[in-house]
């Protein structure tokens, strides 16, 4: 039994040796209004923001567009229906007959005032995502020196008895052996991986927030930007499901 506890810690070992760790770091946060009720809100607008401090090129910011459409907006597990900022714009000019985006390029003022006036008639919440980080870094890593067990294998001669105890002859046996080697890692650079958004949920009714949910991470080896905010996505839309499915 210690033989192959030994063998099994030694296979993992050398996994690790050859694949760096992938690890990651999770920075969450969450507040939610305890005397809102959230099982009133049947309808909310999603809206895609960025940070100041993150720089996006045309294809990344495309790319997380697509994730709010395909992840957000048109999931099933939700009971609230989800709309595009383009879908609640369309709802308010029918309910205010004007043009709510020609509005939002010439007029933002009057955009802005009309908005927040006929926004509880068009919808019960507004749901801003902000990207709060996204890229990668590089990390200085000083040279190290790391130990680790190697299984040698050598040969011993064994005696083969008789049913009395009497040495017949001796026999040649391969014994794998435990041997503690040591390696030099030079220093080097490891790229870090950044993803992060933050959730607000504002009252269409009375303009207050009420719910938050951040969530920075941060990861290296095989992460990337996009996988990691399709996660944060998913998690937001668990934590904003359980509280607004119905009882």
């Amino acid at each position: 039994m210690l033989k192959r506890m030994l063998l099994v810690f030694v296979c993992v070992f050398s996994v690790l040796a050859v694949f760096p760790v992938c690890s990651a770091e999770e920075r969450k946060d969450e507040w939610t209004d305890k005397s809102f009720d959230f099982k009133a809100i049947n309808k909310v607008v999603v809206q895609l923001a960025m940070d100041k401090a993150v720089d996006l090129s045309e294809i990344d910011r495309r790319k997380l567009e697509d994730l709010v459409a395909d992840k957000v907006l048109k999931t099933e597990a939700l009971r609230v229906t989800m709309l595009s900022n383009e879908q609640f714009e369309d709802a308010v000019s029918k309910l205010c007959g004007e043009d709510v985006k020609r509005l939002r390029s010439e007029d933002a003022v009057r955009y802005g005032a009309i908005m927040k006036e006929w926004s509880p008639l068009a919808v019960d919440a507004i749901m801003k995502i902000e990207i709060k980080q996204w890229g990668h870094t590089q990390v200085y890593v000083p040279e190290r020196t790391d130990t680790y067990i190697e299984y040698v294998t050598t040969y011993v001669s064994a005696p083969v008895l008789d049913q009395n105890g009497k040495i017949l002859y001796y026999e040649t046996q391969p014994v794998r052996v435990p041997v503690e080697r040591a390696r030099v890692i030079p220093a080097h650079y490891e790229k870090v991986v950044h993803a992060g958004a933050e959730f607000s949920v504002t009252s269409a009714k009375t303009q207050q927030k009420i719910w938050i949910l951040l969530d920075l991470r941060d990861a290296n080896m095989f992460k990337t930007p996009y996988d990691m905010t399709e996660r944060i996505f998913k998690r937001g839309l668990d934590q904003f499901r359980e509280l607004t499915q119905s009882k």
